[in-house]
């Protein structure tokens, strides 16, 4: 009998190496279709990306803005040569067109500029920018920049009434839910009527009014909290502002099943923390950024908890997006990770004189800190105007 449980045993073994092997074959295929999936989105769908540098940002009624465009390909920020003409408008405070033009784009690369009529208001507008391509995607892809301009000609008029609108409260749960029982990181934004950050204290209340959570702003407005969410609980935030306005507003609903993402990072990775109440044992992790795959992997579920290590060498420069699918392939969460870009060229610029009389011509010499090439545009402006120096093409 010894040797027939023996055989048994093993056969039970092999049975179970073999379902193994089958399921893990089932999960990499369905892996495999996803990143098959996104490479044919890739190469089939192009995205411009359009950027202007202005001389300016502030301007009185009579001058030109003046600009060079950049339009690269979305996925690789290099010059794009597919679109040959680049509409520029400037918009009013009601998203309403005031100046309208169009310029010649060769290589990804063209110039011009616009000029500001007497017959416009003063205030603040919009500089948008955009080929006939992007029109194909949403408008948030146009480019946009906010200049100011300014009519020595005409009064200003200022409204004396004085609005006490509710502030405009947002919460951003991590990963997109809240699931009953499981901690999560909640972010916050609050900005008043007129888009400005505001400093307040916050607090989050059940249905029985007690506070479970006390929260306030680091900096404009924007800040996070955790707290363990209730499914039998409905909750309110009570925005209180400095000058001592309290306004109630609605928070997130909190789900009975679903999943859930939580990131820690560190200098060297960046750990990914999932949980799933539902029935799935099984979850894929896919980190992309511009269209491009930086990580795509399936975890297996542990008491539906899974925890990944993602090395600081993976992630892209700029934006990275972490989406998690189920079993069907279907996201059920996502965030994003930011990691600031350190390949960047340095320029310095070398004048041939300190001091110039008018009409003088200017010689100057631009070095760069890396040996590759590049297309530059340069402004002058004066060192006591408005002008943002921090507001270049990599900070956009």
């Amino acid at each position: 009998m010894k040797p027939l449980k023996i055989v048994a045993k093993k056969i039970t073994f092999i049975a179970i190496l073999l379902v193994w092997k089958t399921t893990a074959f089932a999960q990499q295929q369905l892996l495999d279709s996803l990143k098959n999936n996104f490479d044919e989105y890739r190469s089939s769908c192009l995205v411009e990306k359009v950027y202007l540098h202005t001389d300016r940002e502030s301007y009185l009624t009579g001058e030109s803005v003046w600009f060079k465009a950049y339009v690269t390909d979305g996925s690789f920020h290099k010059p794009v040569d597919i679109s040959k003409v680049l509409y520029v408008e400037l918009l009013n405070s009601s998203s309403l067109p005031v100046l309208q033009t169009k310029i010649s784009l060769e290589n990804g690369k063209g110039n011009g500029s616009v000029y500001l009529p007497a017959t416009i208001q003063s205030g603040n507008y919009v500089l948008r920018a955009y080929t006939n391509w992007m029109k194909n995607f949403s408008g948030d892809y146009f480019f946009q920049k906010a200049i100011a301009v300014v009519n020595t000609f005409k009064r200003v008029e200022v409204e004396n009434t004085v609005t006490t609108k509710k502030p405009d409260v947002q919460f951003f749960p991590e990963g997109g839910n809240l699931v009953d029982g499981i901690s999560a990181t909640v972010a916050f934004r609050v900005v008043s009527s007129s888009g400005v950050g505001l400093v307040f204290q916050g607090a989050l209340l059940n249905q029985q009014n007690d506070t479970v959570v006390v929260f306030r702003p680091h900096k404009f407005g924007i800040g996070s909290f955790r707290f363990r969410p209730q499914a039998d609980q409905q909750y309110t935030a009570v925005i209180t502002d400095d000058l001592g306005n309290v306004t109630t507003h609605p928070f997130v609903s909190v789900l009975d099943n679903g999943y859930t993402l939580q990131m820690m990072d560190s200098a060297d990775r960046a750990s990914i923390h999932l949980s799933a109440s539902g029935k799935d044992d099984v979850i894929f992790l896919f980190i992309h950024a511009r269209n491009s795959i930086a990580f795509a992997q399936y975890q297996m579920l542990v008491n539906g908890k899974a925890e990944v290590v993602i090395p600081e060498e993976v992630w892209y420069d700029g934006v990275n997006h972490i989406t998690v699918f189920n079993h069907e392939l279907k996201p059920v969460c996502e965030r994003l990770y930011f990691k600031m870009p350190k390949k960047t060229m340095q320029l310095k610029v070398a004048t041939d004189n300190h001091q110039y009389v008018t009409r003088r011509r200017v010689k100057a010499e631009i070095v760069a800190t890396a040996t590759q090439s590049a297309n530059v545009s340069v402004s002058v402006y004066r060192t006591d105007s408005l002008y943002d120096q921090k507001n270049h093409l990599l900070h956009y």
